[in-house]
């Protein structure tokens, strides 16, 4: 069956199409939800990884992942709601799992499906919810189950429960999400509305590294470990994320060799803690020439600055950003005259209270337009403008 809804568990379909396995009963926990969200696609390479030798270590991640999200769900015995089609790499991970031993009762169903629109989505019923990753190239002989190569009908679908997904998940569910692949990469704000969180996209570094709270959770890494499953290195990664802010509660649990985010992880009783909170250009710029030291507050917008020419400063203008609680700044670009002069990262900008000073030296003899950009971990663009012209008698 292609479409709609699937119960089963352990292979036994029972009465009305549902199944259940025995469950080992997990300790009971606080009603905060947990959030694992990858750039790997480890589903597809537990259920059809052609190197037999790498297939362990991806069937151990899934594990680790599907345990850990429902975990603390306010019953863990309930069944896992899985969102997949086609091949059913996901049910074929938790299958398994149940095969090694594992007690995972579960539901299928097909996100772009009639059935799934209106689907009751509750801890009463489900103690995580599970979404399958996305196709990445149409080069891909094994592509993933989900959406097709140009467009995204099961993430529309995913989409468009957001609001049943948040309140699931603030009542102690658990969420499970794989690769969103070459339409995360295109477009993560949209891939990834239903939970807002850091931008999506950009290239990584190999080889990937475990963070603490990856390690806690229980992922494994052979290459700093040795004895232990290759479970972050044995297979790509198709999305690698901006690393949040120090204060969010959505913290790093694997990240690539320049500190991109590969795996993202949260435990919070509110999913609106993950994301970034609203800021503008006069708080970023605050100090800024011509910017008030004390920021726009929520009154500001996304661009400050004046055009009203000053004359060029003697000495380098110094910047340094404020970086209000919550944001993390992904880059700084600076324009002088529409050109772009330079770029500092957001790794170089840092993350305490006022980022390092940046130096721009103008010139003394014709007329600067001064444009700087600054781009936070969410996407956000803030501006600050300003216009320097030569002067008889310099500051």
């Amino acid at each position: 069956m292609r479409h709609g809804v699937r119960f089963q568990v352990g292979g036994r379909r029972l009465v009305g199409g549902a199944t259940l396995v025995v469950f080992l009963a997990l300790p009971a926990a606080a009603q905060a939800g947990r959030l694992v969200v990858t750039g790997h696609d480890a589903e597809s390479h537990c259920a059809r990884e052609e190197v037999v030798e790498r297939r362990p270590a991806a069937c151990a991640f899934v594990a680790t992942s599907v345990n850990w999200v429902r975990a603390k769900a306010p019953d863990p015995n309930k069944p896992v709601l899985i969102l997949d089609r086609g091949n059913l790499d996901f049910k074929k991970s938790v299958d398994r799992m149940v095969a090694r031993g594992a007690s995972v009762p579960y539901q299928v169903v097909d996100p772009r499906s009639s059935a799934f629109a209106t689907l009751p989505i509750n801890t009463a019923t489900y103690s995580a919810v599970l979404i399958a990753s996305s196709k990445d190239e149409t080069s891909d002989e094994s592509a993933p189950d989900l959406d097709e190569f140009n467009s995204t009908p099961d993430n529309n679908a995913i989409n468009a429960r957001a609001a049943d997904i948040r309140a699931f998940f603030n009542a102690g569910g658990g969420l499970d999400v794989m690769s969103g692949g070459a339409a995360a990469r295109a477009n993560s704000a949209r891939y990834y509305g239903f939970l807002k969180i850091t931008r999506g996209g950009g290239t990584v570094t190999t080889p990937f590294k475990l963070r603490s709270p990856g390690r806690a959770i229980g992922w494994q890494d052979a290459r700093e470990n040795p004895g232990e499953l290759d479970q972050i290195n044995c297979c790509n990664t198709h999305v690698s994320f901006e690393p949040p802010a120090p204060e969010s509660a959505l913290k790093i649990a694997e990240a690539d060799s320049a500190g991109r985010a590969i795996t993202l992880v949260a435990e919070t009783n509110d999913l609106a803690t993950i994301e970034e909170p609203p800021t503008t250009a006069q708080a970023v710029f605050a100090g800024a020439p011509g910017v008030s030291p004390v920021g726009g507050g929520a009154r500001g917008t996304a661009t400050t600055g004046t055009t009203k020419a000053v004359c060029v400063p003697r000495k380098a203008l110094k910047v340094s950003l404020r970086r209000p609680r919550g944001v993390r700044f992904a880059k700084l670009v600076i324009y002088v005259n529409g050109r772009k002069k330079r770029t500092v990262s957001g790794k170089t900008l840092g993350t305490k209270a006022r980022t390092r000073a940046v130096r721009i030296r103008l010139s003394p003899t014709r007329t600067s337009k001064l444009r700087m950009v600054v781009t936070t971990s969410s996407g956000r663009k803030l501006t600050y403008r300003r216009t320097y012209k030569p002067c008889s008698t310099r500051r």
